[in-house]
């Protein structure tokens, strides 16, 4: 029998550009090649971002939960891989590209 309790992820992304920083602000930090600044495990859009206003903040990105269903817990990061080095200490995995990067992140990141 199924428990009815589904998962929901969201990634949020970002690049760093050298005397920039971080960040996930097109153009300025994230090249058009990039995912967008939300997407989902395999880099695809989420259906609530709107291309034409890339910097949405999670609040406006969210799934909405489905009639009749309800949110069990508030959205938290998953730092799940920090005692392995697998993320920092704000759930942040590491590499030198997108396509590089794979969830659950490796031991000792993603070089």
């Amino acid at each position: 029998e199924e428990s009815g309790v589904f998962e929901e992820e969201l990634f949020e992304n970002e690049r760093f550009q050298p005397f920039r920083g971080f960040g996930s602000n097109f153009p300025g930090h994230l090249l058009p090649t990039d995912r967008n600044k939300w997407s989902d495990r395999s880099g695809s859009l989420i259906p609530r971002y709107n291309p034409k206003h890339p910097n949405q903040e999670l609040h406006e990105v969210a799934p909405r939960a489905p009639g009749g269903w309800v949110w069990l817990d508030e959205w938290k990061v998953d730092l799940s891989g920090l005692e392995e080095s697998r993320v920092d200490v704000e759930g942040w995995n590491y590499g030198f590209d997108f396509v590089w990067l794979e969830y659950p992140p490796h031991m000792n990141g993603n070089t």
